[in-house]
C-alpha cells in the first residue's frame, strides 16, 4: 500500500524536530494530552465551586452590606442602637431590605431611599410595638423634610425618580394614617 507524503515525513518532520528529539518529547506530548484533560477538569470543578461555593458566599455578603448600610443609615439618623435592631435586623426588617435591592441601584442615595421606605413600613405594619412604630413616625418625617429641603434637588434624577418619590410619600401618609388609627395620637 502506497503512503502519503505525510505518512512518510511523518510527525518529525511536520513538527520540526529530528527523530531523536522526537524520542525524548514523546513521553511528554502524552503527558500534555493528559494534562489538558486534567486542566479541563480543573476548571470545571473551579467553575461548580464557584456556583456551589463562592456566588452564594457573595450573595450573602452582598445581603449582609446592604442591611448593614440601611441600618448605619438609620443609627445615624436616630443614634438608638436598639430601635436600628429591631427595625433593621428583624426578620422583616431584613427580607423588606433585601427586596428593595434591585429597586434602587447603586449610587448616594439608595440607603436613604431603601431606609426611608423601611421607616415607612415599620409604621404601617401592626405587629411593630407603639414605641417603635413612634419612633419611626418621627425619624421618617424628619427625613422626609430633609429630602425635599435639599437643594441639590435629587427628585426626579436618574438615583432616584419621581415615580419613587411619590410612592415614599403616599406610603408615609399611610402610614402616619394608620398609626394615628390605632393610636390616636
Amino acid at each position: 500500500m502506497a503512503s502519503t507524503p505525510f505518512e512518510e515525513a511523518g510527525s518529525v518532520a511536520v513538527s520540526g524536530h529530528s527523530e531523536k528529539q522526537a524520542d525524548r518529547i514523546g513521553p511528554y506530548l502524552d503527558g500534555a494530552a493528559a494534562m489538558d484533560g486534567s486542566l479541563i477538569t480543573l476548571t470545571l470543578a473551579a467553575v461548580a465551586a464557584y456556583f456551589v461555593v463562592l456566588r452564594p458566599l457573595f450573595t450573602y455578603l452582598s445581603n449582609r452590606m446592604l442591611v448593614a448600610g440601611v441600618a448605619a443609615e438609620l443609627k445615624a439618623q436616630c443614634g438608638d442602637q436598639d430601635l436600628v435592631r429591631e427595625v433593621c435586623f428583624s426578620d422583616f426588617g431584613m427580607s423588606f431590605i433585601l427586596s428593595l435591592k434591585n429597586r434602587f441601584p447603586k449610587n448616594r442615595m439608595r440607603f436613604p431611599m431603601i431606609t426611608s421606605f423601611l421607616l415607612a413600613e415599620v409604621v404601617i405594619r401592626e405587629d411593630f410595638g407603639r414605641e417603635i412604630r413612634a419612633s419611626c413616625v418621627g425619624l421618617l418625617k424628619d427625613r422626609l423634610m430633609h429630602f425635599y429641603s435639599e437643594p441639590l434637588g435629587w427628585v426626579g434624577t436618574p438615583n432616584v425618580s419621581t415615580a419613587d418619590v411619590l410612592e415614599l410619600k403616599d406610603r408615609a401618609v399611610l402610614g402616619t394614617k394608620c398609626f394615628m388609627t390605632s393610636f390616636g395620637g
